[in-house]
Parts: C-alpha cells; sequence; structure tokens
C-alpha cells in the first residue's frame, strides 16, 4: 500500500491529535491539522477499510 510499517506510520501520526475542551458549557476543538500527505494516507487507510475488511 504504502511501503511504510506500521511503526514508521505511528511515529509520523504522534504529533497530530486532536483536544476537546470544554470552556463555560461550549466545547473548543484544538487541532494541529495533518500535512497533505499524511492525511491522503489515513483517508486512503478509511477507505481501504470499508471496501475491504480483513
Amino acid at each position: 500500500m504504502t511501503g511504510w510499517s506500521l511503526k514508521k506510520l505511528v511515529q509520523q501520526l504522534r504529533g497530530y491529535r486532536e483536544m476537546r475542551i470544554n470552556v463555560g458549557g461550549h466545547e473548543a476543538v484544538a487541532a494541529v491539522p495533518l500535512p497533505p500527505e499524511l492525511s491522503e494516507l489515513v483517508n486512503n487507510i478509511k477507505r481501504r477499510d470499508v471496501e475491504k475488511p480483513y
């Protein structure tokens, strides 16, 4: 699929997280956007999971 090992993928994605913060009854979401190549890779994995489950 990509030639990447699972370890490399996890290492690359480790810095990209999403936080949900509740302030005064309002939820705020803070996230670091994925670079385009990682975003495409994640979307391809999601698509494959839906199209051809293991």
